[in-house]
């Protein structure tokens, strides 16, 4: 994904670690872009159903870490949707996981794990 891996330039992160982390910015993606094309309307947003049959409030600013910390689950279990699940289909979302810290030295160091 060319808007995730400009993102990785920008912090300075390394080629392992973009390398590493990719895949899971990528995942993510598609997670999103299927809950917003699941959401009624962007004026007035109903649930949606994620692609494991969980039933969700709609992907939003409110509920964003909802949706995150569903996404972190499906990810660790294997269900999350993969970039080679989607061949030949290009996703239009473009996203991405900010991680907030007061010590920039350990945020370098978690951008460079």
């Amino acid at each position: 994904n060319a808007y995730a891996q400009r993102q990785f330039t920008r912090w300075e992160m390394s080629e392992t670690a973009a390398y590493k982390w990719m895949p899971f910015f990528e995942s993510w993606g598609l997670y999103c872009e299927s809950q917003l094309r699941n959401t009624s309307t962007p004026a007035a947003p109903s649930n949606t159903s994620s692609y494991d049959g969980s039933i969700l409030p709609p992907l939003t600013s409110t509920w964003y870490i909802h949706h995150y910390n569903h996404f972190q689950t499906l990810y660790s279990n294997g269900k999350a949707l993969k970039s080679n699940d989607m061949t030949g289909k290009t996703s239009s979302f473009l996203g991405i996981v900010m991680v907030v810290g007061v010590n920039k030295k350990e945020l370098n160091a978690l951008a460079q794990a």
